[in-house]
């Protein structure tokens, strides 16, 4: 690796937390960092590329307003991320993040091609920042009833259950509203 705090990330158990909390923190302290983290987010190294990815979500946690600058290059990490836990990673940390309209638009795009991913956790997650996208926006709300009918009836059980809910929680929003 290139950078002293990419070296951080390398080797060891694969499970362990402990870098990516010490990274995470070093990163909220300097946010200059953010740049050497996207680079180790599509580096060749696995683990670096996932742990990269899981100090990206806890500084998007934190400091949402620290990614506004690198919007438009997590979403083409997103859209080339092949990886089953490296998808589910940047998926969970989309609904963090301040979009633009065409920002959460592009994201929602990305997302549908995620649906027909072979792995239920990367689905579930999919569907599930695309709701968290569409906030309380009723138009966006309304587009994605459809998906989820189609998830809650042809998914696998776990994506029907998690379908009906998501489709609870957009009926309750837009009855809420009328």
């Amino acid at each position: 690796m290139s950078t002293e705090i990419l070296k951080k990330l390398e080797g060891g158990d694969p499970n362990a937390t402990f870098p990516v909390i010490m990274v995470s923190e070093e990163v909220e302290a300097n946010p200059a960092l953010l740049d050497d983290i996207f680079k180790g987010a599509v580096s060749p190294d696995s683990l670096v590329r996932m742990r990269s990815a899981q100090v990206i979500g806890r500084v998007a946690w934190q400091h949402p307003d620290y990614l506004i600058p690198y919007n438009t290059r997590l979403i083409e990490v997103l859209s080339r991320a092949k990886e089953r836990q490296y998808r589910r990673n940047l998926i969970m940390l989309l609904p963090h993040l301040r979009l633009t309209a065409a920002e959460k638009e592009r994201v929602s795009e990305v997302l549908r091609g995620f649906l027909e991913d072979k792995n239920v956790t990367v689905i579930i997650a999919a569907f599930e920042a695309m709701v968290e996208l569409a906030g309380d926006d009723p138009a966006r709300q309304v587009k994605l009833l459809p998906m989820l009918d189609e998830l809650a009836r042809t998914g696998s059980p776990a994506v029907r259950v998690r379908a009906r809910r998501a489709q609870e929680k957009l009926f309750q929003s837009l009855t809420a509203e009328e």
